[in-house]
């Protein structure tokens, strides 16, 4: 299992060492659940010949989107919704040998102080559907977690991981006890239905991985969600449009190096 040095843990990571947290990423995996969600990195693997499908690994489709030159080389896959597919999409990433993996993509505020639109830095994921308590947690990498954190912007905060929509069946009781009670210093809960299958593949695979993803579906008031059904759409049909690929535009941002500034000042020869 993948596991940080336990000093490493407790101090923040230094900018100025590495961009992505003290790591040396050469390959990196991008993960989401739906195609919109991929943003840039499927729009770019569209338009370029370098970038359409490089095969099959274990039966899934892997892209290689071009990035600026000094960008890592990176694989980008579409897992489909679910924990199962999600896992068999990271379990893909790690036989190509990326150096860590990234989940990208919308989920569901469980919190009355989020809004559509927030991002949430997943430091922490759990299936919460998962009886059994052993495994069922995993934690990001924390200082590719904050290094991210740093060049996009947004909070920190985990995620319930279901393979049924936990804004909907998580029991109001429950859903306050996580909101409440359990989200010590990972700050807020939300929920998604593939990250803590990713974190888990990464872990036993030794890689690793950290989360973004932008609150498309949040807590509304009983007028609200009337409003919603009268219209005939869910909050998440009417704001994916819109928010699903802010996330991998962050992370494409990040990624592609910036450009070098010019030492020498203006009207010098």
């Amino acid at each position: 299992m993948y596991v940080q040095d336990a000093s490493a843990q407790d101090r923040p990571s230094r900018p100025g060492s590495s961009p992505f947290g003290g790591l040396d990423l050469r390959h990196v995996g991008v993960l989401a659940a739906l195609p919109g969600e991929l943003g840039p990195f499927l729009s770019s693997a569209r338009s370029s010949a370098q970038g359409a499908p490089v095969g099959s690994e274990l039966g899934v489709q892997v892209r290689s989107p071009s990035l600026p030159d000094g960008a890592p080389e990176v694989s980008c896959v579409v897992s489909g919704i679910g924990k199962v597919a999600a896992a068999h999409a990271a379990s893909a990433l790690v036989a190509r040998g990326v150096d860590a993996i990234f989940v990208v993509g919308t989920c569901g505020g469980l919190s009355p102080r989020h809004a559509v639109g927030d991002f949430v830095h997943l430091f922490r994921a759990v299936q919460w559907d998962l009886s059994a308590r052993e495994g069922r947690d995993v934690v990001a990498h924390r200082g590719l977690s904050e290094a991210w954190q740093r060049e996009t912007g947004g909070g920190a905060g985990w995620t319930l991981t279901a393979d049924r929509p936990a804004i909907r069946w998580v029991s109001r009781w429950r859903r306050a006890r996580a909101v409440r009670g359990l989200h010590g210093e990972h700050g807020l809960p939300v929920a998604d239905m593939e990250t803590a299958a990713v974190g888990a593949v990464a872990e036993r695979a030794e890689v690793p991985w950290a989360g973004l993803r932008v609150i498309s579906d949040a807590q509304r008031s009983v007028g609200e969600r009337v409003l919603r059904r009268s219209r005939g759409a869910s909050s998440f049909e009417v704001n994916y449009k819109a928010q699903a690929g802010r996330p991998a535009q962050g992370l494409w941002d990040w990624l592609s190096p910036s450009p070098a500034l010019d030492p020498s000042p203006p009207g010098s020869p």
